[in-house]
């Protein structure tokens, strides 16, 4: 037999990603809004539960390059500078090495390439190669855009 404060918590959901606010409705109701952070640098992506369905959950070395990929890209226009040269990035894109989403994402570099270029396949992303300033035949970052952001 369980002591009554257990059951007591048991039985009332307890849900700490929304404010307890009148303006939202109780946890059956399922309008709740996700939680404002305090900090101005965190951002949220939202997931449709269709995502299950989808082929890329099959592959969870592809999923989660993906949501990496939505994580990182830009919410709006910004200028990134690379050998003294100003680059634009819009809405959707960022600043991709192999080396450093490897070291991120704890993959192989191989594993990484493979997951870019099944996205590419499936027309998720594109990238667009930025050669070195200094080497002309070294690529040491590219530019990837996320079709759904931008």
């Amino acid at each position: 037999m369980e002591p009554s404060w257990i059951a007591e918590t048991l039985a009332k959901p307890s849900v700490n990603w929304a404010p307890a606010d009148k303006n939202y409705k109780n946890f059956e109701g399922l309008d709740m809004k996700p939680y404002k952070s305090q900090t101005k640098n965190e951002r949220w992506i939202q997931l449709n539960c269709s995502i299950i369905w989808s082929s890329m959950f099959k592959s969870h070395h592809i999923f989660k390059f993906y949501i990496w990929c939505l994580c990182k890209s830009a919410y709006k226009s910004y200028t990134w500078i690379w050998g003294g040269k100003k680059i634009p990035l819009k809405k959707g894109q960022f600043v991709f090495s192999l080396k450093k989403a490897s070291q991120c994402l704890h993959m192989d570099i191989k594993t990484v390439i493979k997951c870019c270029r099944s996205l590419e396949l499936r027309k998720k992303i594109t990238r667009e190669y930025c050669p070195n300033p200094y080497y002309k035949s070294k690529i040491e970052y590219s530019i990837i855009t996320v079709k759904e952001l931008s």
